[in-house]
C-alpha cells in the first residue's frame, strides 16, 4: 500500500470517527447529566472507597455496593423530602389564599402601594404548577428521572469497580503529558469539592442559623424557610439575604417591629458573616471559586440541569478555564523546549 493510500485511508477512519462520535454525543446527550453526576460522585466518594476497598479489604463490587447506598441515603432521600417540602408549602398557600393575602394587606399598608392581586394569584397559580410538575417527576419516577438516576449509578458503579482501568484511560488519552493530566486531576478535584462539599457546608451553616434566627424572634415556619435558606444560599451576591429580608419586612409591616428589625439585624450580623468566614477557610483548602464563574454557571447551568445546575453549572465553567491554563502551560513548555534545541544548536555550530 502506498504512502498515498495509507494516509487516504487514515483520514477517511478519522473522518468517520468523528462523524460518528457528534452522531452519539447528539444521541447520548440526555445522558449527559447522569455521567456528569457519576463523575462528581466518584470524586467525592472515592475516598470512602479506597478506605473500604482496600484499608478494610471488601470486595471492590461490595464496596462499590456500600458506597451507592450511602449516597443514595444522604443525597437522593434527603433531596426528595426537601421538594416535597417545597412544594406542600406552596401548595398550601395556593389552596389558602386567605393566608397570602394577609400578608400582601400588611405589606401594601406598610410601604402605601397597593399591589396586583391578579398578577400575585397568576404567580402563585404558576409557581403551584411549577411545584406539581417537580413532585410528580419525583414521585412517579418518570422515564426521564429514573433514567437519569439508574445510569448515574450504573456508571458510577463501574467507575469504582474498575477504578484503576477507568483513570489510567482518562491519563491516556488527556491530550497533555502526563504530568499536567496529574495537575488536571488534582485541580479538577478541589474545584468539585468547593463547587459541592464547600457550598454546601456554607449552604448548611447559613441554614442552620437561619433556623435559629427564626426561633429567637418568633417566626413561623422556621425549617422551611431554613430550608429555603440552604438554596439560595447557593446563589453569590444575593445568598440568605433572600430569606431573612423579606421575613423581617413581613414582621414589621404585621406589626412586629422588634420580630422584623431582629432578624434582619440578625442575617446581615451572623447569617451573612458566617458565608465571609467559612468562604476564607475553602479557598485555602480547597481553592478560590470566582463569584463571576459561580453566576455565570449558574446562569447556564439551572436551563440545563435544573437544580443540579447550581453545582454542574460552575464545575463547567471552571473545568474549561483549568482546560485552557493546561494547554497554555503545555504550549509554553514545548515553545521553551524548542528554543532551547535552537540555542544548543546554535552554539554547537
Amino acid at each position: 500500500m502506498s504512502v498515498y493510500t495509507i494516509k487516504q485511508s487514515r483520514i477517511i477512519a478519522l473522518v468517520l470517527i468523528f462523524l460518528l462520535g457528534i452522531f452519539l454525543i447528539y444521541s447520548l446527550h440526555p445522558l449527559f447529566t447522569a455521567v456528569l453526576g457519576a463523575v462528581v460522585l466518584y470524586v467525592l466518594f472515592k475516598p470512602m472507597f479506597t478506605y473500604l476497598a482496600e484499608k478494610r479489604k471488601w470486595n471492590k463490587a461490595l464496596a462499590s455496593t456500600a458506597v451507592i447506598l450511602i449516597t443514595i441515603i444522604i443525597i437522593i432521600i434527603p433531596f426528595t423530602g426537601l421538594v416535597w417540602m417545597m412544594t406542600d408549602k406552596i401548595l398550601y398557600f395556593n389552596d389558602h389564599p386567605e393566608t397570602l393575602n394577609k400578608i400582601i394587606t400588611a405589606i401594601e399598608k406598610f410601604i402605601g402601594e397597593t399591589f396586583d392581586q391578579n398578577l400575585v394569584k397568576d404567580t402563585l397559580n404558576k409557581a403551584s404548577g411549577w411545584a406539581v410538575g417537580i413532585l410528580t417527576s419525583f414521585l412517579d419516577t418518570t422515564l426521564s428521572t429514573l433514567l437519569t438516576i439508574s445510569m448515574m449509578y450504573f456508571f458510577l458503579y463501574f467507575m469504582f469497580t474498575k477504578n484503576e482501568v477507568f483513570e489510567s484511560t482518562l491519563i491516556k488519552y488527556m491530550p497533555f503529558r502526563e504530568k499536567n493530566s496529574e495537575h488536571f486531576a488534582k485541580e479538577f478535584k478541589n474545584m468539585t469539592f468547593a463547587n459541592t462539599i464547600g457550598q454546601g457546608i456554607i449552604a448548611f451553616a447559613q441554614a442552620a442559623l437561619m433556623y435559629v434566627g427564626f426561633l429567637i424572634f418568633n417566626i413561623s415556619d422556621p425549617l422551611f424557610w431554613s430550608v429555603i435558606c440552604f438554596f439560595v444560599s447557593f446563589l453569590p451576591v444575593i445568598g440568605s439575604a433572600a430569606v431573612f429580608v423579606p421575613a423581617g419586612v413581613v414582621e414589621i409591616a404585621s406589626g412586629n417591629n422588634f420580630n422584623g428589625f431582629g432578624i434582619m439585624i440578625f442575617g446581615f450580623v451572623a447569617v451573612a458573616n458566617v458565608d465571609n468566614l467559612l468562604r476564607l477557610w475553602i479557598n485555602k483548602w480547597l481553592g478560590n471559586i470566582h463569584p463571576i464563574i459561580t453566576i455565570t454557571g449558574i446562569v447556564i447551568g439551572i436551563p440545563i440541569f435544573g437544580i443540579l445546575g447550581l453545582v454542574f453549572g460552575p464545575l463547567l465553567i471552571s473545568t474549561f478555564i483549568l482546560l485552557i491554563r493546561l494547554y497554555e502551560a503545555a504550549y509554553a513548555d514545548k515553545t521553551s523546549e524548542k528554543e532551547r534545541v535552537v540555542k544548543e544548536s546554535e552554539i554547537e555550530n
